[in-house]
């Protein structure tokens, strides 16, 4: 039968890291005094892995700025949540229509964590495909007009598709700069694409 009773503890802390361990409550009785071992291991608190989950269907339109990349993060530990982490997801470089991996970019949970990122999900970049006046667009047939806005009697105008209902832009649709008649006026043909660079497309 073991005189032993209790049970060894350690330096208090829940932070990654060693500690130290100490004799706790444990005991043999009064005719024994307990001491800890000079070579004593140490006790280790490893990071939590902390699973990171891009949202389903992100995405942009070509030449729009990339939006912030929205996830959900689980596996937090003791009395965390979404406060401690910091930074963004990012994806892998390009500005082409296609899918795109995404990264952990520069979010961070802390020492505490392991960020560990779900690679079922693809950022996607999309282009707005014109037909004659009209484009589909987000599920939607729009008519277009084009317009332009010339600067002072001189040559460089510049010109974009817009919905010509709305009167708003379409984002990665903008034009180059061409020449302007002193009068102002000009007509555009409408492109059957706008996946390219400005510079690109020809009015």
């Amino acid at each position: 039968m073991s005189i032993l009773t209790g049970s060894l503890g350690r330096e208090a802390g829940q932070d990654v890291g060693t500690y130290a361990f100490t004799l706790g409550d444990l005991s043999a009785g009064s005719d024994y005094v307990l001491e800890l071992s000079a070579t004593a291991a140490t006790f280790a608190i490893e990071p939590a892995p902390l699973a990171i989950a891009p949202d389903a269907g992100q995405s942009k339109l070509v030449g729009d700025d990339d939006p912030t990349i929205t996830y959900v993060a689980s596996g937090f530990q003791l009395d965390d949540d979404d406060a401690i982490l910091s930074g963004d997801l990012g994806r892998e470089a390009g500005e082409d229509v296609g899918s795109y991996a995404y990264t952990l970019g520069s979010l961070d949970a802390g020492a505490n964590y392991e960020l560990v990122l779900a690679d079922d999900e693809q950022f996607e970049i999309t282009s707005v495909t014109l037909d004659d006046d009209t484009v589909e667009y987000d599920g939607t047939t729009h008519e277009l007009e084009a317009s332009f806005m010339p600067p002072e009697a001189a040559d460089g105008a510049t010109y974009e598709y817009v919905d010509a209902s709305s009167g708003n832009p379409l984002a990665g649709c903008a034009g180059r700069r061409g020449h302007v008649p002193r009068d102002g006026h000009r007509r555009f043909g409408l492109r059957r694409y706008c996946n390219r660079q400005p510079d690109d497309r020809a009015a």
